[in-house]
């Protein structure tokens, strides 16, 4: 009798057009429950993501650095931070310091660009704007190698600055180290390191793979080879990352190209593609204040911009042997300095 009862009803309600389903109790902890696993997922797969930069990253500054070192077999050193051209290779003042085409000109035939490299106009006196050759050359080739993949917003075309606002430029994020630069205050306690002085971001230190001026005068910066790496190769940073959102309004927003050897704004003392390593500038120091609102100091930019990138807990480096690193932002300051030099015996 149930039974008959059951079915009977059954009928009659598929008769009526009601079929089984979700109620909306269900319907909703299925909608909660997929919610939850997005939430779940979303940070796993943004994590893999930038897993994925952040090894590009890392392939990218390495490229770069093997460049250098084939540069280093041909040549039997590694190019300058820059060369000055004739017209101002012999009396080479601050305001004209770096008029010339930076180290990165001299490794483009290492690392597959050889055609750019022939279109570089090496005899060209100064570089003053974006019409130059140089400059415009560098506007309108983008070498992949130079440009770490988290922060490709600001580190590839971007307005040149104070001395040249309507013109852009192709900067890069990876940079020879010059050296290191300690407060005035602390000279004495680190004598192998250049002296801040006044103008602390506008120091030219000479004992990086890629230093500058000698102590006194703003000099022609000479070739290094691995025999004056007398720290050990394995030792000494050749290449830093500069990647941090908001790098590109700090003190260079005024270079014009990677190709050229000096900073368009104001005096030459402000150098391209070669950084300082500023005392009390430990990595991402600025990154972070940056994206908290805040205002980076003078000292950390310019010549001293701050090392960091945007992949979490430190920036990418490497070695004069050519062995990549992450370098996590807790590192040892002392560790961190005597890293950057090549000769100073730490």
């Amino acid at each position: 009798m149930d039974r008959w009862t059951h079915s009977a009803c059954g009928v009659a309600n598929e008769r009526r057009g009601f079929l089984p389903g979700f109620t909306l109790v269900e319907l909703l902890v299925v909608i909660a429950i997929i919610g939850l696993l997005v939430g779940l997922l979303l940070p796993a797969v943004q994590a893999a993501r930038e897993s994925a930069r952040r090894s590009n990253c890392s392939n990218n500054i390495k490229q770069l650095a093997l460049g250098l070192l084939q540069h280093h077999d041909a040549k039997r050193a590694f190019p300058p931070a820059f060369l000055a051209t004739n017209n101002y290779r012999a009396g080479m003042t601050d305001a004209t310091y770096g008029c010339g085409i930076s180290w990165i000109a001299y490794v483009l035939p290492f690392i597959e660009q050889s055609a750019l490299f022939s279109r570089i106009n090496f005899d060209i006196a100064n570089i003053t704007n974006a019409s130059d050759p140089n400059s415009a050359l560098a506007v309108s080739t983008r070498v992949a190698e130079l440009y770490c993949p988290s922060v490709a917003q600001e580190s590839d075309v971007r307005a040149s600055g104070a001395a040249n606002p309507t013109a852009a430029a192709r900067t890069m994020n990876y940079f020879g180290i010059a050296g290191v630069v300690v407060p005035s205050t602390l000279a004495s306690t680190y004598p192998n390191y250049r002296n801040a002085g006044a103008y602390a971001y506008a120091q030219k230190p000479s004992h990086g793979v890629f230093g500058l001026a000698a102590s006194g005068a703003p000099y022609q910066p000479r070739s290094f080879s691995a025999k004056d790496i007398t720290d050990g190769l394995s030792k000494t940073y050749l290449l830093g990352e500069i990647s941090w959102t908001g790098m590109g309004k700090m003190g260079n927003s005024s270079t014009l190209s990677f190709l050229t050897g000096y900073n368009a704004y104001g005096q030459g003392q402000f150098v391209n593609a070669v950084r300082n390593i500023w005392y009390s500038g430990p990595i991402n120091l600025s990154n972070v204040t940056v994206q908290a609102g805040g205002t980076v100091p003078s000292d950390f930019q310019y010549n001293n911009l701050n090392w960091g990138s945007n992949h979490p807990g430190g920036t990418h480096f490497v070695m004069a042997d050519g062995s990549a690193a992450f370098v996590a932002e807790s590192i040892d300051m002392n560790t961190f300095m005597a890293m950057g030099t090549r000769n100073c015996g730490e």
